[in-house]
């Protein structure tokens, strides 16, 4: 549990980098034939919602990325069997979904990943308490039957239950106060 609480995370946001890359790429090819087919027909509405760049991608959320590529996506499936003679075809649009599809997953990873960590982090503070209840309410109760057979057992375990706070660095005595230099000497009289 302690090993997943402290996982590190960082390959998730590699992976997340690459889906968007490849979403992208393939977004912005069938983007640019489904602009040509639109200007081609004469179709100034489809062609304006395909006309897209990188930077359409780069500055929009992680969360609207994918969006912006499946509305390209599903663009291009209403006109699909124009889109033949402009190299679009059914495996490409295909090609295309499977991207957006992994970087959904992507972008949804990193959260899960918190939240995963978040969980394990509260099961572990409820292991500790639920240890403690377990030591109080229970062994501490029945370590009293063995007072009269086993003294020196009891002694020990009453000792090892003592909390030390180890926390601080002072020796317990305290650090003497170096001594007051003295008065320097009075100016002669005139």
């Amino acid at each position: 549990m302690a090993q997943a609480q402290s996982a590190v995370t960082t390959g998730i946001t590699v992976d997340k980098k690459n889906f968007q890359a490849q979403m992208v790429s393939y977004a912005m090819r069938v983007a640019g034939a489904v602009k040509a087919y639109a200007s081609a027909e004469g179709n100034s509405t489809l062609q304006h919602k395909a006309d897209l760049s990188d930077t359409t991608f780069t500055r929009a959320r992680d969360d609207e990325r994918d969006d912006i590529a499946q509305g390209v996506h599903d663009d291009a499936n209403g006109v699909l069997a124009q889109l033949a003679d402009y190299g679009v075809t059914a495996p490409t649009l295909t090609a295309l979904q499977t991207r957006i599809d992994a970087y959904r997953l992507a972008i949804a990873s990193p959260k899960m990943a918190r939240g995963e960590r978040s969980m394990h982090t509260e099961l572990l503070r409820q292991e500790f308490a639920r240890a403690d209840m377990i030591v109080k309410d229970r062994i501490d109760g029945l370590i009293r039957q063995l007072e009269e057979t086993n003294p020196q057992f009891v002694m020990s375990y009453q000792n090892a239950r003592k909390i030390t706070d180890t926390g601080s660095q002072s020796s317990g005595t305290p650090t003497p106060t170096p001594p007051t230099p003295p008065a320097p000497p009075a100016p002669p009289a005139p």
